[in-house]
């Protein structure tokens, strides 16, 4: 602790006394902070404000009549006004009392000691003006040089720019009172500026600029720099570097001072950060960001030794901060990637709201409680130029809501595929120390969690009785010809008795998620070695295959039972082995008398399946049954391949469990409880399909009925054709069709979101946005500096055992109906309706999912070698490419480039 004494009447403070901001000034202090946290901090001793106050004395009153006649915004009065100020700043009189501390303290800090002079006024480096870059500093100079630097310094508040800026924020009649620091320089051989949270918006972050030599370069801008920006929760650094041809450097020829200086060839191209500095310098931003309590500003600097010196911090000075926000399409943009239309967009977020609402009361969160969560379940959903996106800040607020629980939040990140942790508690620094009131929350929720665990199989058969009457009531219902109103009705209608019953995806997806995770903990106690972050081990993998209850492959089953079918009819094989585009097919297959029955049971498909198909989930999706010659394709499709996972080596879950039985003899317990999980597991990943499967079926109802609606709407002139019903939103069409008042200019509001999705087409979004408030355009560049590692090495996460060599087929966009027979799929994401692309090929490697994704599953399931989380894999690999992939490790080898293939 630095030690404390009556400073008053004090011109020159010794190295660690410590006094107020008042007599020292507001950088002194933040340098006392910083050593208290025990930081290196160079030394320094302090020249008072009461020092400033006696040397001006006797002309005070002549300096403050000279700043106020300066007008408002004047730039030549001020530049006419400082010149006179520091001319009455240097005539003034010095008391021998300062001179004598000063001579004093100056040999403290050592004869041979080079310096740095600084302003440190009162009022700066505060949360609301920090006058950086308005104050004097000077740099590398001896003790004799310090006394006129001391002029300088109070000479350089009234400097023309801190007089406007002053002006500028209401503080031209407060007296202006400067101490001064006079601190030991370090021999930097790289320093810069650090901050703790993005300076545009105030998203937590770290941002830091390196430049070789003095820092002066980077905040002057007159050295080359790197830039290194770490994201909230990421352990990665973005870098961007720059070729260094300059650095600021004390004078060569020893006199006061610093010079722009070359810097030497071997190094212009070198980082000037290692690994271990900047993971050092991480730490002790954290450190100072959590001390303040705010975001800082940090100047910092190495010197030859290696010793990181913080130099000083202030805090970042924000506009009134907005709610911070995590836009990160994980998990989300599986089932709705790319562009989605206004009216999923709509739905997806009210359905979201109204669920997660009703998950928080079944966890036995009290009802006052989950109404002031009501503003963030509103905005678990964003939508960010036609993409959508969660908003993490409020799923990790709805985490805080039940003490405990957030503990649970990286086991929830990892089996989304949400690569950068964030701990949850970091986002609500004022909460204290639990209350027994968190305590009894804590217990009830614990109490209805059981209790719904207990319950969760029955559940689990109820919700799949109520999805069957769902569809029995509404599935084959006629809506078409119905006005707009009645149907508005029936969605009513459906959404009030049956979207309720949704929420037991939240439920089961919660356990699994915990199931899973410790599971793969079990897994890794055992012995066999980890895979990356959120696979588990091979083991592990193994344990989750065989899933023979998964409804998921039930329409895949269908599609296998027409391609015997087909085999066994000669005209219907003719049919789908000529040159007939499928659309004709179709309609031959009507018409033809020996297809009946192939007929009869392809419409049956339909009827049962025919809402499976990729992005099955936007409701501006054409269905299969909808579409049905893409039915023809798939057929033909898989003619020659009626079972090729039957040839594939199969992964066998019983043998799997054997032997994590095995690892577990001698230990009965842990062997009991381990078969439970395991279990448990399984069944919960198979609910989880099997649902979500239910689920897209309930969709097609929905589809259905809002096509019906926007023929409603076309046919009384509100839309000029059914299908722009999807570039509507739910609020829109209740105007509407329910309280009378009409869509604004019926037709225009279509158009302009027409016009604004096609703007949106053309650009590329990253998949993790961190902002407060809107949105800006900077935040919206996407980074692709992922590259192959040594040896044309990427890395994923391992999903599916197996190992699959073959040519890359990379899909951006895709049909049921595509031909991919014998390639490897490399795709930006995937659903559960590219089943049927699977099926024929070799491998699948997919840059996003996680172990618990659909892909993931039904890799496992098909025996295909599956890797997910390949950041940028459809950029760094063409099709044609000869690829690899490592279901096991995890990896994605390039072995050869097709012509023009990505570089």
């Amino acid at each position: 602790m630095i030690p404390k004494r009556d400073t008053h009447g004090q011109f020159v403070l010794a190295p660690g006394v410590h006094s107020s901001p008042e007599l020292i000034g507001g950088k002194a202090h933040g340098l006392q902070q910083l050593a208290e946290l025990g930081l290196a901090v160079p030394r320094w001793a302090t020249v008072t404000t009461d020092a400033m106050a006696a040397v001006l004395a006797g002309v005070q009153e002549r300096i403050e009549e000279i700043a106020r006649a300066v007008p408002v915004g004047d730039t030549a009065a001020a530049q006419r006004a400082s010149p006179a100020i520091a001319r009455l700043v240097e005539g003034a009189p010095w008391p021998p009392a300062l001179t004598r501390e000063l001579e004093e303290q100056l040999g403290v800090l050592g004869a041979d000691q080079r310096l740095a002079v600084r302003s440190s006024a009162v009022g700066e480096d505060g949360t609301a003006h920090s006058f950086a870059g308005q104050l004097t500093t000077e740099l590398n100079l001896g003790p004799g040089d310090v006394a006129p630097a001391l002029r300088r310094c109070w000479a350089g508040a009234f400097s023309a720019s801190a007089i406007l800026y002053r002006q500028a924020l209401g503080l031209a009649a407060a007296p202006v009172r400067v101490a001064v620091l006079i601190q030991e320089m370090v021999d930097a051989r790289v320093s810069g500026v650090a901050f703790t949270a993005d300076p545009l918006t105030g998203a937590p972050a770290l941002a830091v600029a390196a430049a070789l030599g003095l820092g002066l370069g980077v905040v002057s801008d007159t050295a080359d720099s790197d830039t290194y920006v770490r994201e909230l929760g990421s352990e990665q650094w973005r870098v961007t570097a720059r070729r260094k041809a300059h650095q600021i450097v004390p004078r060569s020829n020893g006199a006061p001072g610093v010079e722009r200086a070359g810097v030497p060839l071997g190094r212009r191209d070198a980082p000037t950060l290692s690994e271990a500095q900047l993971d050092a310098l991480a730490a002790v931003l954290r450190r100072i960001d959590a001390s303040a309590g705010r975001p800082q500003d940090v100047e910092w600097a190495f010197d030859g030794n290696g010793t990181l010196w913080i130099l000083q911090a202030r805090p970042i000075t924000l506009k009134q901060a907005a709610e911070l926000a995590i836009w990160d399409d994980s998990n989300i943009g599986e089932s709705y990637p790319g562009l989605t239309l206004p009216l999923t967009c709509s739905y997806v977020r009210f359905a979201y709201e109204r669920l997660f609402g009703r998950a928080l009361r079944l966890a036995g969160v009290p009802r006052r409680q989950v109404d002031r969560a009501r503003p963030f379940l509103a905005h678990l959903v964003g939508v960010i130029r036609g993409r959508l996106y969660f908003n993490l800040v409020n799923y990790y607020r709805l985490f805080l809501l039940v003490p405990g629980l957030a503990g649970t939040s990286r086991k929830w990140e990892t089996a989304l595929g949400i690569t950068q942790h964030v701990d949850p508690a970091t986002l609500d620094k004022s909460r204290g120390r639990p209350r027994i009131g968190d305590r009894i929350l804590a217990v009830r929720t614990a109490v209805c969690l059981a209790r719904r665990l207990w319950r969760l199989r029955r559940d689990v058969r109820r919700f799949h009785e109520r999805a069957a009457e769902m569809l029995r009531r509404y599935g084959d219902a006629e809506f078409s010809g119905r006005p707009a109103e009645e149907l508005w009705r029936v969605f009513e209608e459906i959404t009030k008795e049956f979207l309720d019953d949704w929420v037991l995806l939240i439920y089961n997806d919660f356990f699994a998620f915990l199931f899973d995770s410790r599971l793969a903990q079990v897994c890794n106690a055992v012995g066999g070695e980890p895979g990356p972050q959120g696979s588990g081990t091979d083991l592990h993998q193994r344990l989750l295959t065989g899933l023979v209850s998964l409804q998921s492959l039930a329409p895949l089953h269908s599609v296998l039972a027409l391609v015997a079918a087909a085999r066994a009819e000669p005209d219907v094989l003719a049919l789908l082995q000529s040159a007939l585009p499928a659309e004709a097919v179709w309609a031959e297959l009507a018409r033809c008398a020996g297809a009946a029955k192939f007929r009869t049971q392809a419409v049956e498909h339909l009827r049962l399946h025919g809402q499976r198909t990729i992005q099955e989930l936007k409701l501006e999706t054409p269905s299969l049954a909808a579409t049905p010659s893409v039915l023809v394709s798939m057929v033909r499709n898989h003619l020659d391949h009626v079972a090729p996972a039957a040839g594939r080596p199969r992964s066998e879950p019983a043998a799997a469990a054997r032997e994590l039985e095995e690892r577990l003899r001698g230990h009965p317990l842990r062997r009991r409880y381990a078969s439970w999980l395991v279990r448990r597991t399984r069944a919960a990943i198979a609910d989880r399909e099997g649902m979500s499967y239910a689920r897209a079926r309930a969709y097609g109802v929905l589809r259905r009925l809002f096509q019906a609606m926007g023929a409603a709407l076309a046919r009384a002139d509100v839309l000029r054709q059914p299908e722009d019903v999807f570039y509507l939103t739910l609020e829109d069409l209740e105007s509407h069709v329910r309280d009378g008042s009409p869509v604004p200019e019926p037709g225009e509001l279509v158009a302009r979101r027409k016009t604004h999705y096609e703007a949106f087409a053309r650009e590329t979004l990253p998949h993790r946005i961190v902002s407060r408030g809107p949105v800006s355009e900077h935040r919206l560049a996407r980074d692709d500096s992922a590259a192959p590692g040594a040896n044309g090495v990427l890395r994923g996460l391992p999903c599916a055992p197996g190992r699959a060599r073959g040519t890359a087929r990379v899909l951006h966009a895709a049909s049921p109906g595509e031909r991919v027979e014998g390639t490897i799929l490399v795709a930006p994401v995937t659903d559960p309706g590219w089943v049927f692309l699977m099926l024929t090929a070799r491998g699948l490697v997919v840059e996003r999912g996680s172990i618990l994704s659909h892909t993931a599953i039904l890799g496992r399931e098909l025996g295909i070698p599956t890797v997910v989380g390949v950041e940028g894999a459809t950029r760094l690999i063409a099709s044609g490419d000869e690829i690899e992939v490592d279901g096991s490790t995890g990896e994605v080898v390039l072995l050869g480039r097709t012509e023009g293939g990505a570089r």
